[in-house]
């Protein structure tokens, strides 16, 4: 392979790793070392500039006093005060819930040592705070690892102990919602009623006109010491005329016209530990002149365990208790405003046990929506790179819908609940199994299908509905930590493998001082090939004349072909034939009948009967070079080598549609493969044929391992272990031909074999006797590439699954395709070394025969991975049967 060909390879990978970065680049945060000002950007709050640049909301309004924190156009430029460099900065994650801040601030007194409370089912931040009168600041402030999205049953919470100065009635508004009374007996109530708002970003209550604020602090007064024994009937009796008066003030706009409270009304306040549903509650104390947009939740319970009770809660805030199905709830989403919420439905077993599932949806107006649509169309490239970033936070909305302001919000405009950014029926499923709460898409009407559907709607449709909740179940945090694990363990085998495809080419110098000697030295060695056959009628014949034809001196050559004598009588039959038309004395043929029947139980026997110097293996399909002798008994007298490993090259490149990759395997590990590991880690897996042996080496570690599926490989490393020298000799025209298996199967079956004689030699643990620890990781490298291989093919459906299903955050996003880019490098590198191969040995490249084999790339990767789930089955299961590869000389039709 050229220099020109490597500056290629090198050209690719910059331009995937520029790619890369690029796709990236747009994640950029601000610099706020000495900024004065901030400019906003499409997704920015108030709340989050606040944190990026670690002042208060309080501080930004106070010196933005034009600035609307919920109508915050791109552009608009924020004033900082002298803001410091960030402590924290949420990009794409959670960041701290906003919640409403009173329009009076409660002052502590000086800290006292600090309370705890541990959190039970259904606390929230914002309900603790009301339960020990403190403000949420000052809870967070006490608790500053808390997240206030993940607590946790038994979590300690710690209570800064703090004496109001105020008593007057707190004044509780939200985006330009009604104002909401608040006193200590309906603390729990009205906090519920919070937090059924969307989660938002805090904001100081616009100012009332001083006749409210005045009846207010009224009522607030009248009120204080009632506490918790408020008895409905003398409520009602005291309080009608002040709310009587309330009610026929002129409100000019803000407020719309009130209805008395009845007794069912005041009842349901008086309770403040009573959960309280959305129907229960007055309309007064929420939104005026509600439209109907009902929306429909109705939860199936999939599992094996009882249900004794469950509950559905919106923002931690109960909406109905059941104690039996249906789980039916009609949500009136007028009651909600703009923002993000979290659907929970938890159930509880006869035994206590409980189970719980969550559901993000977002609110948007159906006018939002439709520009949404539109935007989405014609700026693809924006939405794309939004989707990329991962999951929206559950933090506030980030301004209001466009179009619309999001403080005069009409109540009637119609909204639209959207699930993963579609518009869904809540038509729910909970599994007990997995606790996961998801949608049951309809079946699309009339034929409309979209490419998923087609894709995933069959399959879908024939899997039980619990599974497919847990396969479409969103896990981001889990699948980024998939992503993680594959990439750090695939990115080293996919760049050592690149590493020793390159070698020759990388260390010419090399490559030549060990190529095949250009003169031969006088023959001293003498030899004996042993050619182990079992069925092999269609090709022993001319094997065995085409080693008998080698150019050396016949009294130093000998041929055993080592044949089972109970099944094969072809094989015998057409070996006798060839023995008769030769008329040496020195092809002599043995039969046997004892032992188990593989190839290292031949080899043995074979060794046995040997009478030469070296000992040498022929497959029964081979074609060895007629050189080949004078070649190894040149290099053994010349180097002191005792064992030489030569080429060997399957031919047949054009015979089916994988034969091209299985020729080039043998090309690039013949050529480059072993020389890199023989030379720089002194670790040499040898070959099954073309291998020449000093008889006493042999004899000295025993011959061949007949237990052992990769004989050959486990001779290498014992051989390594005795201090035998081992060399490796190569260049194309010395090559012994072979033919790759003629069908997929016949080629499952091969690498099966070897793989499975790989997982052997690597629980043998003789490779752990290596004296350096690069020869034992290179041979844990050799015995178990085959199963990081196929985790690599494996990897590309896990990423499509991920893709589909899953949103993860753009460095995770891009480092999953990082082994993908190894295996398109190693691709081209195999699309450079056709060009190779057929120059190396005289063949002709059809045309356009590169895109077939990009096209049938994958599918060879997907036999390889095949095989090493195969062999491990047989490992596991302990079938240790020789599975033979039949041959048909297709080599030997190459033109």
């Amino acid at each position: 392979m050229s220099s020109r060909y490597i500056r290629i390879i090198a050209i690719i990978a910059v331009v995937i790793i520029c790619g890369s970065l690029y796709a990236v680049s747009g994640q950029d945060t601000p610099n706020t070392a000495d900024a004065t000002e901030h400019v906003i950007r499409e997704g920015d709050s108030l709340w989050a500039v606040s944190r990026i640049y670690d002042v208060t909301l309080e501080e930004l309004l106070e010196i933005n006093p034009d600035i609307d924190p919920y109508a915050l156009p791109v552009g608009t430029v924020v004033q900082l005060p002298g803001a410091e460099a960030p402590v924290r900065q949420s990009v794409g994650g959670r960041s701290d819930r906003p919640l409403t801040r009173p329009s009076q601030v409660v002052t502590p007194a000086p800290a006292a040592p600090l309370e705890e409370y541990v959190i039970e089912v259904g606390d929230s931040l914002w309900a603790i705070s009301l339960q020990f009168d403190v403000t949420l600041d000052e809870l967070l402030a006490a608790n500053p690892e808390l997240d206030p999205y993940a607590l946790s049953i038994g979590q300690r919470v710690r209570i800064p102990n703090t004496v109001a100065v105020t008593d007057t009635m707190t004044v509780v508004q939200e985006d330009g919602e009604l104002p909401v009374l608040q006193d200590a007996a309906a603390a729990n109530t009205e906090a519920e009623l919070e937090s059924i708002r969307p989660m938002r970003e805090e904001t100081t209550a616009p100012r009332l006109p001083d006749e409210i604020v005045a009846s207010l602090d009224t009522l607030g007064e009248s009120v204080a010491g009632i506490g918790e024994s408020l008895n409905t009937e003398p409520l009602v009796e005291a309080y009608q005329p002040l709310l009587d008066e309330f009610a026929a003030l002129d409100l000019s706009g803000l407020l719309p016209e009130e209805t008395p409270l009845d007794d069912a009304a005041v009842d349901s306040t008086v309770d403040a530990n009573e959960t309280v549903s959305l129907d229960a509650i007055p309309e007064s104390l929420l939104e005026p002149d509600l439209a109907s947009n009902v929306e429909t939740i109705s939860v199936s319970v999939v599992g094996d365990r009882e249900v004794e009770r469950a509950e559905l809660s919106l923002n931690d805030i109960t909406l109905l208790t059941f104690t039996e199905a249906p789980y039916t709830y009609d949500l009136d989403t007028s009651l909600l405003q703009p923002g993000n919420y979290r659907l929970t439905f938890t159930a509880t077993a006869p035994n206590g046990g409980t189970s719980m599932g969550n559901l993000d949806f977002e609110v948007i107006t159906a006018e939002a929506f439709r520009i949404q649509q539109e935007n989405i169309a014609t700026a693809e490239t924006e939405a794309l790179a939004e989707e990329a970033a991962g999951p929206r936070p559950l933090v506030g909305a980030t301004g209001p819908q466009q179009g619309l302001r999001g403080t005069d919000l009409d109540e009637t405009v119609p909204r639209i609940l959207l699930v993963n950014g579609e518009p869904v029926p809540f038509n729910l499923t909970f599994s007990l199994e997995d606790d996961s709460l998801s949608v049951v898409r309809p079946a699309a009407e009339d034929g409309e299908m979209s490419v998923m559907d087609i894709v995933t709607g069959p399959i879908a449709d024939r899997l039980p509905p619990e599974l497919v909740s847990a396969l479409t179940q969103p896990r981001p945090e889990l699948f980024a930590l998939v992503i993680i694990i594959l990439t750090i363990t695939l990115l080293p085998q996919g760049l050592f493998t690149l590493y020793w495809m390159f070698y020759a080419w990388n260390n010419p110098d090399k490559m030549e001082e060990y190529a095949s000697p250009k003169e031969f030295l006088e023959p001293h060695y003498s030899f004996t090939a042993i050619l182990p056959a079992r069925r092999e009628e269609e090709v022993i014949k001319n094997t065995i004349k085409s080693v008998n034809d080698i150019d050396y001196p016949d009294h130093l050559k000998e041929i055993l072909i080592m044949v089972r004598d109970e099944d094969d009588d072809g094989t015998i039959q057409q070996s006798l034939e060839a023995i008769e038309e030769l008329q040496n004395p020195n092809v002599r043929l043995i039969t046997f009948t004892e032992g188990p029947k593989n190839k290292p139980n031949g080899l043995n026997r074979g060794l046995r009967a040997a009478k030469n110097d070296v000992v040498c293996i022929f497959d029964a399909e081979d074609d060895p070079h007629n050189e080949i002798y004078n070649v190894i008994n040149t290099v053994m007298v010349r180097d002191g080598a005792d064992v030489v490993q030569s080429g060997v090259q399957l031919m047949n490149f054009k015979s089916n549609w994988f034969s091209a990759l299985n020729c080039l395997e043998y090309f690039f590990w013949f050529k480059s493969g072993l020389h890199c590991f023989t030379r720089e880690f002194h670790v040499t897996p040898l070959g099954g044929n073309t291998v020449f042996f000093k008889k006493e080496w042999m004899e000295e570690i025993k011959g061949w391992d007949e237990g052992c599926l990769t004989e050959d490989a486990d001779v290498g490393i014992r051989l390594t272990l005795k201090g035998a020298k081992i060399q490796i000799v190569y260049d194309a025209k010395h090559a012994t031909q072979e033919e790759t298996p003629a069908a997929p199967m016949e080629f499952i079956k091969q690498r099966t074999r070897w793989n499975q004689g790989f997982y052997q030699i690597f629980l043998k643990g003789d490779w752990l006797k290596l004296p350096e620890m690069r020869q034992k990781a290179a041979a844990a490298y050799i015995l178990l590439n085959s199963l990081l291989q196929a985790a690599t093919i494996f990897y590309l459906p896990i990423g499509i699954y991920i893709a589909v299903t899953q949103q993860t955050p753009v460095p995770i996003a891009m480092l999953s395709w990082v082994p993908l880019y190894i295996l398109l490098m190693q691709m081209v590198t195999n699309l450079i070394g056709i060009r190779e191969f057929t120059r190396a040995y005289g063949q002709r490249l059809p045309f356009l025969f590169t895109l077939r084999m990009i096209v049938f790339y994958y599918p060879f990767q997907l036999m390889l991975a095949a095989s090493a789930i195969r062999a491990v089955y047989r490992h596991v299961t302990q079938n240790q049967a020789w599975e033979k590869t039949a041959h048909s000389n297709l080599h030997r039709q190459t033109a």
